[in-house]
C-alpha cells in the first residue's frame, strides 16, 4: 500500500513539472487574463516611473495600461497571439493583428527595447501623429499603439506593416487599425494565432 502512495506523489510531482501551464502562468492584474508568458525586466516599475514618464509625454496614461506596467512592466508571450482588428478602411489587410511582445518600461530613450526608446521604433514617432504611444510588437516591424488623445483615450490601435514604409515621408496614420476601446478589453480578448491560407 505505502508503495502505490509513494508512487501516486512522484507522478503527481512529475506532472506539475511538466505542466507548461503551471510554469509560465506570471500574475497579472485582477480582471486580466492569464497566458503563458514572461514578465518584462526584473526592475519593478514604480508609480514615481509613471508619473515621470507621463510627464516627459506631457500626457496621462490610460489607467488599465497603467496598472499593467505596475503588475507586469511588459510581457513576451509563449505563443504569438492575434486580435481581430477593424480592417473595413483596407480591406486588403488580414482582419487580425498578431502580437508578440508588450515593451517593458524604461525612461532610456536610448533603450529601443524599453517604452520611451521604442517610440522611435521603425521611425513610429514621425509615421504617427503625436498623440499615439507604441506598447508592443507583432511580425514585420508592426506595432501595437494607445492612443492619449482626448476624443479616444485608452483605445487600442495597430500600425501595420512598418516595414514597407521607409521611403513613404511624413505620417502615415492611414496605417492605424482599431482593435478595442481599452488595453484591458486588448489583452482579455487575445487569442492564439492561427495560420492562414
Amino acid at each position: 500500500m505505502l508503495c502505490f502512495v509513494i508512487i501516486g506523489v512522484l507522478c503527481l510531482v512529475l506532472f506539475k513539472k511538466s505542466s507548461p501551464i503551471s510554469a509560465n502562468m506570471p500574475t497579472v492584474p485582477d480582471g486580466f487574463k492569464s497566458y503563458p508568458g514572461h514578465l518584462g525586466k526584473d526592475k519593478p516599475v514604480t508609480a514615481e516611473d509613471v508619473r515621470a514618464f507621463e510627464a516627459s509625454l506631457g500626457m496621462s496614461l490610460p489607467s488599465d495600461y497603467k496598472e499593467f506596467l505596475l503588475t507586469c512592466n511588459g510581457f513576451t508571450f509563449d505563443e504569438e497571439m492575434e486580435h481581430l482588428i477593424d480592417n473595413s478602411k483596407h480591406d486588403w489587410w488580414p482582419p487580425h493583428a498578431d502580437v508578440r511582445t508588450l515593451i517593458c518600461f524604461s525612461l532610456n530613450e536610448a533603450d529601443i527595447s524599453g517604452l520611451a526608446g521604442f517610440q522611435k521604433a521603425y521611425a513610429f514617432n514621425e509615421r504617427v501623429p503625436q498623440g499615439y504611444l507604441a506598447v508592443g510588437r507583432g511580425s514585420a516591424q508592426s506595432i501595437v499603439a494607445i492612443s492619449l488623445l482626448p476624443e479616444d483615450c485608452g483605445c487600442v490601435y495597430y500600425f501595420q506593416g512598418a516595414s514597407d514604409s521607409g521611403d513613404v515621408p511624413g505620417p502615415q496614420q492611414w496605417r492605424l487599425s482599431f482593435v478595442a476601446k481599452s488595453f484591458k478589453d486588448f489583452w482579455n480578448e487575445l487569442e492564439p494565432w492561427q495560420y492562414r491560407e
